[in-house]
């Protein structure tokens, strides 16, 4: 008999082995009786992390020898069974083949639901392979078909297989074409070439030749698999695993109807294999005329220029080879009239012109109404061959009024919700924080733990107990250390650890003085070197932390009262009044920040309430609101800074605060030099910084500054410069600092304009919409954020093919005015000798410029096109410059 200070002493100082022969010959009694003992152990030791994970291979051999019932040991195994790595030794420790001894010594009629619960469990990103194995093993051992959820189907598809394994258990090949649903497993069937079977796509042909898979089955599954909605990498899988079948004539000529259906919506590399394959089998066995024509419709109005060129160019051959086709022939290409590439639009109307003598008369009055959708010189082209063509459209007159700021939520007036606010809060990474949740989390901490601190206690214990980046130490060793990580993160948790805390002072206590504890903090603040923003957010968050547990007040002052971070000056004033009353003055930075989120106006009715109120805090607010809040926020109020840092060996300034001492964005200079800004912005291998202490919660930045979006831009211009290259886009800040009040300058249009260049499409369409808010509100001067734009595509910064899309975007919402101005200011800049060589699809902006300038008819000749509009030859560059030419000089 095993009792469980013995077990207890094998857990924790023996192996996996020593456990194992522990649970040998147990009777169910005397299983059931280590039960609670066991749990109780892991319960014990859940605040310490890394002693209960050095202990998971023999807890997962303890609790597979004696808990009960698939649903218990679903539950253990998912937690505890984890491969280790043997140190001393350099080898891996395989905890599976000891589990299923143990688990198979016992011989119980539950195993083959462990499988199916365990699989059950599985997630396809995070799919634990030690799980996945002892599913494999529970699997042969009682004969049950392998489970076919997400995530075992995963972990199959990255554990590879042979012939003899799939020879020996037949029941595998089931799960093939489930490879084909799970974008996980898609994306593992191309991956580690190395491995001694070869990629999965190399091992279905040896699989079909050995009888043990369906040619057809899975071929339909590759199918089903490229009609998916998934990551490229998952499609790339299911196309190789096509081109590896080596798909025969026959074959296509089966699926024609599904390789059509991939045209008009899959991925671009998906859509170009379906065309191939289509277009040889049409030379080989002619396709019939309405199949041509509704393979034509779905591809001349993908944006991919490949795709629509080669679509082209296949209908031309056609009209060739079937002259008596011609006139449908010729409506399909007139599809391509909507293209929003101009080139592509010529190419169409090229096309279509040498068909002219073949059409019939009705048909020419079809291509005529078509394009209405086309540039006014090409539309003359066409009315020259067909007769006269409608006039297109005009072009909204104007954007929408941007809508009204949001008034913030209601406050949280239970601890029950405040908890539940704040699991809502971090459910994703910190940069996406909301913002408005954020401001409602941190009141409610400050007003409920002021006023039910025991009720707080009771709900949020639990939830910390759960999360081991939660220490449970006092106040004292997590606020004020001296020797930790300090970010907006740590701080926020230290607020967690406040409120689980008792106070150590009164209620309406002075916020604390300075002393060694607290200049020790601030030395880590300096040292992981901060931009200005995050060192206020995380001096703030510092300041709530130590304020609930040595100066507890009833509420935030900073609070905002509108969605932008504003705050009503007598809703400010009417907060003060209370702390008159209450006999407390409010915390520094929370005062700091409150006079921040004033509006520019002055409010001389909210001034006089504040001067009555004969305190401190009374006159500052009164100061501000007779003023108005149109000073500069980061001389005044001490709340933001410039920084300097080493780098790479050397002294390196990496906020853009050198730029706005040298070149402020709202000076007169730059007005009449808006280039001035951007040009004293270093080249993107000096921008190529990670700050010591990665800046979190930027969400939040725009709402500290909320009267002054330009002085928060320079902040945020190097992180947009930086993030959307990297495919971390920020399009929610842009809507925010457009929503937000204050000048509009070059450093907003700088931001904006790397939004436009964003790698996700998501943060290409907020800044459109940032765009469209400002051109709502009569804020987007293109005559000012032309030239900055101008001169980072003459410097080949901006990847146009990303850029021109958002801008085109912009237009057909209304704001085509705006932006040719923006575009007439910046061309300047792109064009020789502004520039020895032209960026890299130049001719889509230029291209978009001959529309912009056709519909609003404001035409001033641009000297700077003729260096291209001159020069021989026929690409799209210097056709694209002489049509703007010619349309501004008509």
């Amino acid at each position: 008999m095993t009792d469980w200070a013995e077990l207890r002493e094998l857990i924790v100082h023996r192996g996996m082995g020593d456990v194992a022969a522990a649970m040998d010959g147990l009777s169910a009694a005397e299983r059931k009786a280590l039960v609670e003992p066991l749990r109780a152990h892991v319960k014990q030791l859940q605040g310490d992390f890394g002693i209960l994970w050095n202990q998971r291979t023999t807890l997962a051999v303890a609790g597979a020898g004696v808990l009960s019932g698939a649903a218990a040991m679903t539950s253990w195994q998912t937690r505890f069974l984890f491969s280790a790595w043997d140190h001393e030794n350099r080898r891996p420790i395989e905890p599976v083949p000891v589990v299923l001894q143990v688990l198979r010594d016992r011989e119980v009629d539950w195993l083959p639901d462990l499988a199916q619960r365990l699989a059950d469990r599985m997630r396809a990103r995070s799919a634990n392979p030690t799980v996945g194995r002892l599913i494999e093993e529970l699997v042969a051992l009682t004969g049950i078909a392998p489970p076919t959820t997400d995530g075992f189907v995963a972990h199959f598809a990255d554990r590879r297989g042979d012939l003899d394994r799939f020879r020996a258990e037949p029941r595998w090949a089931a799960l093939v074409p489930r490879m084909f649903e799970v974008d996980v497993a898609m994306n593992d069937m191309d991956y580690h070439p190395e491995h001694k079977a070869g990629s999965w796509p190399e091992f279905f042909p040896r699989l079909i030749e050995a009888g043990l898979l369906d040619r057809e089955v899975v071929l339909d599954a590759c199918l089903g698999g490229l009609h998916r909605a998934a990551p490229l990498g998952a499609l790339r899988g299911a196309l190789k695993a096509y081109r590896e079948l080596a798909v025969t004539k026959e074959e296509i000529a089966a699926h024609t109807r599904d390789l059509i259906a991939l045209l008009p919506a899959a991925h671009s590399t998906v859509a170009g294999t379906a065309q191939e394959e289509l277009r040889a089998l049409d030379e080989s066995a002619p396709l019939s005329i309405e199949v041509l024509t509704e393979i034509g419709g779905a591809v001349l109005l993908r944006p991919e220029k490949k795709l629509v060129r080669a679509q082209l160019d296949w209908l031309a051959a056609v009209a060739k080879r079937e002259p008596a086709q011609v006139d449908e022939i010729a409506r399909t290409l007139s599809v391509a009239f909507g293209q929003s590439a101009a080139d592509l639009q010529e190419r169409a109307v090229k096309t279509v012109l040498k068909l002219a003598k073949q059409l019939s008369a009705d048909t020419a009055a079809e291509l005529a109404a078509a394009a209405a959708l086309l540039p006014a010189d090409l539309r003359g082209r066409v009315a020259t061959a067909f007769g006269p063509v409608s006039p297109a459209e005009p072009a909204p007159a104007g954007p929408s009024p941007a809508p009204a700021p949001r008034e913030m939520p209601p406050p949280i007036d239970s601890a029950e919700e405040l908890v539940a606010e704040i699991g809502s809060l971090f459910t994703g990474i910190l940069d996406d924080i909301d913002p408005v949740a954020l401001e409602r989390v941190l009141a409610g901490m400050v007003s409920i733990a002021y006023t039910d601190r025991d009720g707080l206690h009771e709900v949020l214990a639990p939830q910390a107990a759960r999360h081991h980046w939660i220490p449970q130490h006092d106040m004292a060793s997590m606020a004020i250390a001296a020797d930790r990580f300090v970010n907006e993160y740590s701080e926020f948790v230290g607020i967690l650890i406040a409120a689980l805390q008792l106070p150590v002072a009164p209620p309406g206590a002075p916020y604390p003085p300075a002393d060694d504890a607290t200049r020790e903090w601030e030395a880590l603040v300096d040292k992981w070197f901060m931009p200005g923003p995050q060192r206020a957010i995380t001096r703030r968050l510092h300041e709530i932390a130590v304020g609930i547990n040595r100066a507890p007040r009833p509420i935030l002052l900073a609070t905002p009262t509108g969605s932008t971070g504003l705050i009503e000056p007598a809703e400010l004033a009417r907060r003060l009044r209370r702390a008159a009353d209450e006999g407390w003055e409010p915390w520094p930075a929370d005062l700091a920040q409150a006079l921040l989120r004033l509006p520019r106006t002055p409010d001389p009715a909210a001034a006089a309430q504040a001067a009555e109120l004969g305190t401190p805090a009374g006159a500052l607010l009164a100061q501000r609101l007779t003023a108005g809040n149109a000073v500069d926020p980061p001389v005044t109020a001490g709340l933001l800074g410039s920084e300097q840092r080493t780098m790479f060996g050397r002294e390196e300034i990496v906020t853009v605060h050198h730029v706005t001492a040298t070149v402020n964005p709202c000076s007169p200079a730059v007005a009449g030099d808006p280039t001035a800004f951007a040009g004293a912005l270093p080249r993107p291998q000096r921008w190529a910084f990670g700050y010591e202490q990665q800046a979190r919660m930027l969400a939040a930045w725009p709402m500290m500054l909320p009267a002054h979006r330009e002085v928060m831009a320079v902040h945020l211009v190097p992180q947009f410069f930086e993030r959307t290259r990297s495919g971390r886009g920020d399009g929610g800040l842009l809507v925010a600092l457009a929503e937000a009040d204050g000048p509009v300058g070059p450093a907003l249009g700088l931001a904006l304009t790397y939004g436009l260049a964003a790698r996700e499409t998501a943060d290409r369409n907020a800044a459109v919409d940032a765009l469209l808010i400002l051109a709502g509100r009569g804020e987007l001067d293109g005559a000012l954020f032309g030239p900055n734009f101008g001169l980072l595509v003459g410097r080949g910064e901006l990847p146009l093919n990303r850029v021109a899309p958002a801008l085109r975007e912009l237009a057909n919402a209304g704001a085509g005015p705006q932006l040719w101005a923006m575009l007439a200011a910046a061309l300047p800049y792109t064009l020789p000798p502004a520039v020895d060589k032209p960026a890299n699809r130049l001719a889509d902006l230029l291209a978009l410029g001959v529309e912009l300038a056709g519909q609003t008819g404001d035409r001033k000749p641009m000297p700077e096109l003729d260096s291209l509009a001159d020069r021989k030859g026929s690409s799209q560059l210097v056709v694209q410059a002489r049509r703007l030419r010619e349309i501004l000089a008509s």
